[in-house]
């Protein structure tokens, strides 16, 4: 596998990745220039006798002169196996220390926000990856570099060399009010229709649903006030949120809010290559999303980690509404998941909205029938 973007290079060789990054950036040409010019003021001056004062000046520009030739020909190599994450610069010896560090005084890898800048006339994130270890010191491993999703692959490749199991989530897996963790956040009710013995009687269901009949029918074509049956239970279904998607795999999804008069159960229907999937879903409170990284309007993380698992984010989607009360508004959207587990987080903001995220579980569409009258 090599990888080549910009000033970073990826490669692995046999049970060792090795990433180089390049100091060489668009900058250093015109901190060459300046060097240049610099140095030629020197030299004039030394033509006509500037006296010793001019040797701080000297001083400087062969501290310059020395740091320009180091950008120009410096790289940092970050080597990572199952032992160990080794970081070297050279071959010019800098103020950049070497770091060999044994994989299990690593806590964590992650993509952090560094600074602000320009880049095409706005304002663009650059981004660090940094290591922590278990005593809470933290290291950074590459300079700034502004393509997040490269460092955040880099961050994964690195993470399975050293055979990481979690990227610096809380320490206990996050929990929900009467669940398990995350990784089972669905509604018990949910999971009792799996059980062999229910945990209690099941509900007596009203005389008039007795002599209803049922027949399977698609949970993406529900009208808002509509009926249908869902574990033998009737639900109504209270609104829908209809969403055409630019991304040609995923043209449409549905968000449909039932209710059985005790409680709303959410669904999400998202269509993937001509196929309609199903999914229960929970929004996170406030709480849970800033346990998971959430933060307002910001950027979204570029991993999430719950329960020892660690969730990445598919490519972005952007749709727009069509229909409800903000029909029309675009809503952009991450779809977060690892290959541990079957459950997955989906992320999304409208507009300049701060970010809601809702955890999901797969569903069988056969569990939901139409309601005859």
């Amino acid at each position: 596998m090599r990888i080549t973007d910009h000033n970073i290079r990826i490669e692995r060789r046999g049970n060792e990745l090795l990433v180089t990054y390049s100091w060489r950036t668009p900058a250093t040409y015109a901190l060459l220039v300046f060097s240049l010019i610099w140095d030629g003021l020197l030299y004039i001056f030394l033509l006509f006798d500037a006296g010793w004062p001019i040797v701080f000046h000297l001083l400087v520009a062969a501290l310059l002169l020395y740091s320009v030739v180091a950008l120009f020909v410096n790289t940092t190599v970050v080597s990572a196996t199952a032992r160990e994450l080794r970081v070297t610069h050279g071959p010019l010896p800098t103020w950049m220390r070497h770091v060999t560090i044994p994989a299990r005084d690593i806590r964590r890898l992650y993509v952090d926000a560094a600074v602000e800048g320009p880049a095409e006339g706005a304002t663009a994130a650059y981004w660090q990856l940094r290591a922590e270890r278990v005593d809470g010191s933290r290291i950074n491993l590459l300079y700034p570099h502004l393509n997040r999703d490269l460092l955040t692959r880099l961050e994964r490749e690195i993470a399975v060399f050293l055979q990481l199991s979690g990227d610096g989530g809380p320490e206990h897996p996050l929990k929900l009010p009467g669940e398990n963790p995350v990784r089972h956040p669905l509604p018990a009710k949910m999971r009792q229709r799996e059980e062999t013995v229910p945990a209690s009687p099941p509900r007596p269901l009203p005389r008039h649903r007795l002599s209803r009949q049922s027949e399977p029918f698609a949970l993406c074509r529900v009208e808002e006030g509509q009926s249908l049956l869902l574990a033998a239970c009737v639900h109504r279904v209270l609104h829908t949120t209809s969403i055409n998607w630019e991304n040609a795999h995923h043209p449409r999804s549905r968000v449909i809010v039932l209710s059985d008069g005790w409680g709303k159960r959410y669904f999400h229907a998202e269509m993937l290559r001509g196929r309609w999937a199903y999914y229960e879903e929970r929004p996170l409170n406030r709480e849970e999303l800033t346990q998971l990284g959430f933060s307002g309007a910001g950027e979204h993380p570029g991993a999430l980690v719950n329960g020892g698992h660690r969730y990445y984010p598919d490519e972005q989607r952007r749709g727009d509404i069509t229909n409800g009360p903000r029909r029309g508004e675009t809503l952009v959207q991450y779809t977060y998941f690892t290959t541990r587990s079957y459950v997955r987080f989906r992320a999304y903001r409208i507009g300049t909205d701060a970010w809601k995220v809702c955890v999901q579980e797969p569903v069988d569409a056969a569990v939901f029938t139409r309601c005859n009258e």
